[in-house]
């Protein structure tokens, strides 16, 4: 496991909360959520924290992977304030 940066714990954070997004374009693959930047996402992504979830249409929702659940429970145990 690798050491997570507050952003990236607010895109575990938002994950569970359904609010990161995975929009499939013709041409692009685009993730956001409107607080946390993609290079986080990207990061979680490839170290298989969060992965696809339900698709509606073009518009997948992000839904956390067993290691990220530990991750952020793990992250949350360490810190005493949440990002």
């Amino acid at each position: 496991m690798f050491d997570l940066t507050p952003a990236q714990c607010r895109a575990l954070t938002a994950t569970t909360r359904r609010e990161v997004k995975r929009t499939y374009a013709r041409r692009d693959n685009i993730i956001n959520c409107p607080k946390v930047g993609s290079k986080a996402i990207w990061k979680l992504l490839k170290h298989r924290l969060i992965e696809k979830g339900r698709r509606e249409g073009d518009v997948v929702t992000m839904t956390l992977t067993s290691a990220g659940e530990q991750a952020l429970q793990e992250f949350d145990s360490e810190s005493p304030s949440r990002y």
